[in-house]
């Protein structure tokens, strides 16, 4: 774009022509309405923001609160189940023992005859 020659400029004709002082008053209340509505945003923004980490804080609470909690009832069960095979391996125990004992065969055989008369009767 090639600078115009000096006096060769033709006025805009869309443009009303106003002197200096008017043009700069107009321009300062434009610029002051869009400092007014960037002003308007910026607050808009803050309070959005806010309230977005608000709500995201809450969440994060009662997720935290709930992961907790089934963290406790995770624990909690570990126990119970810990309690329930040990009462098993014991049992268990008790029961290979008794197998192994002398009474348990003798009893077997008392109790074995019996049954397989009765099944062929």
């Amino acid at each position: 774009m090639t600078p115009a020659a000096p006096g060769s400029e033709q006025p805009d004709p869309e443009q009303p022509e106003v002197s200096g002082q008017e043009s700069r008053e107009e321009l300062l209340v434009v610029v002051r309405r869009l400092e007014g509505l960037l002003g308007e945003a910026r607050r808009f923004g803050r309070r959005s923001t806010r309230q977005m980490h608000q709500a995201v804080t809450s969440d994060l609470a009662d997720a935290e609160a709930a992961l907790a909690a089934a963290e406790e009832r995770a624990d909690r069960a570990e126990k119970r189940l810990a309690k329930a095979r040990g009462r098993a391996d014991r049992a268990e125990a008790e029961l290979a023992e008794l197998r192994a004992s002398t009474t348990w065969r003798v009893g077997r055989a008392v109790v074995a005859v019996p049954a397989r008369l009765r099944r062929r009767g």
